[in-house]
């Protein structure tokens, strides 16, 4: 499947399934890794579940989420050069709330449907 197919794809099915949460929400696809931002009004009001529970419940719905991105400066290599945290706060920001969905090119339209649904069902 070609990136863009894939992107066009999987934003229709998230804007279809709940827009009344979502302020914006964009998807890229890049080399078949895909990239899903999203902004809701209030999330503390709409998101009442830490990212280590929501790790937790996808895990028991067979879903495994991960953590691609480490900040370079907390990375031990770095860390003994004298880098530590708080040096760069955006990264570090970042950090704490970024995860990787299970998305790939191989995956089928249903796959792509139970995650989709398994977040729906934690996040909104």
């Amino acid at each position: 499947i070609d990136d863009s197919i894939m992107q066009k794809n999987l934003l229709a099915r998230l804007t279809l399934t709940e827009k009344k949460y979502l302020v914006m929400l964009s998807v890229k696809v890049l080399d078949g890794r895909i990239f899903l931002r999203g902004k809701v009004n209030n999330p503390e009001e709409k998101l009442q579940i830490t990212k280590l529970e929501l790790f937790e419940k996808m895990k028991q719905a067979a879903i495994n989420l991960q953590v691609h991105y480490i900040p370079v400066h907390l990375q031990p290599y770095y860390q003994a050069l004298g880098f530590q945290s708080g040096d760069y706060p955006v990264a570090e920001s970042y950090y704490q709330d970024a995860l990787s969905i299970p998305l790939f090119h191989g995956m089928s339209d249903a796959e792509q449907d139970i995650v989709v649904a398994s977040l729906r069902e934690l996040l909104i």
